[in-house]
């Protein structure tokens, strides 16, 4: 056993729970409840338990306090802090175990449905955007150069991009995807067409992706992460690199 706090909830005689100090991810405080949410137990580490006390109205911060400092190993490195078999408990504001939920959550990705052009910026990262586009759209990246600023992505900034009319066919309007000023792109658009053309970012001009409407074929996934420098780019197997293709200039 490694050195660290253990913490263990009883909810019935068949129903307990034990997870180390380590895993604790935070706890979220209602009305008459602590909720404390602990890297799963279970077989996916992407998951995470969810444990719900009953506390009375009023005492919420003081349980709270005290389940903090049964965290951090105040009274042993193994402490019960709720026991409904034998009704003991850390904290006087704590009643009960409401529940134990194991494995509540897989790990999700943030999807962003959108029909016209939009700037994304730092907090965009890690996110899928699926663009149904209803005119010409251009769709602007943050700076692949770290800052501050909300538009300044920085090294490891990401995203996905898909162009999708939903029906299998191409794209209606004419589509863009286009780096901050000043800034390209790298990569390749590697192509399954018979004369085995692709498109190469030359890293020193090529500032957007066009997609040509009633040619490129929709739902093409675009990952592109940032390098502090570039942002690059690759995707699967497209039909045709002249429908879909590094360019120096917007699509209008």
């Amino acid at each position: 056993m490694r050195a660290e706090n253990y913490v263990v909830f009883h909810n019935d005689s068949d129903d307990s729970y034990m997870n180390s100090s380590r895993n604790f991810m935070g706890a979220d405080v209602g009305t008459t409840f602590i909720d404390m949410y602990f890297k799963s137990a279970g077989a996916s580490s992407e998951n995470y338990d969810r444990i719900r006390l009953t506390v009375t109205a009023t005492k919420e911060e003081s349980a709270l306090e005290s389940v903090g400092s049964a965290l951090a190993g105040a009274k042993a490195p193994v402490t019960v802090i709720a026991d409904d078999i034998n009704s003991n408990y850390i904290d006087d504001g704590i009643t009960a175990v409401h529940s134990i939920n194991l494995q509540v959550q897989g790990s999700y990705e943030t999807v962003e449905n959108i029909i016209a052009s939009q700037t994304l910026y730092n907090y965009d990262s890690g996110k899928i955007f699926v663009v149904n586009p209803a005119a010409l759209t251009t769709i602007t990246l943050p700076t692949a150069a770290a800052g501050t600023a909300v538009g300044n992505g920085g090294p490891g900034w990401n995203c996905k991009i898909v162009f999708s009319e939903n029906d299998g066919g191409v794209v209606d309007q004419k589509c863009n995807i286009a780096t901050a000023a000043g800034e390209f792109f790298q990569g390749c658009l590697f192509s399954d067409d018979s004369n085995g053309t692709n498109s190469i970012a030359n890293g020193t001009s090529n500032d957007h992706i066009n997609l040509v409407n009633s040619a490129a074929q929709s739902d093409i996934w675009f990952n592109i992460v940032s390098d502090g420098t570039y942002m690059r780019v690759e995707t699967q197997s497209m039909v045709d690199a002249t429908d879909i293709a590094f360019a120096d200039t917007a699509l209008s």
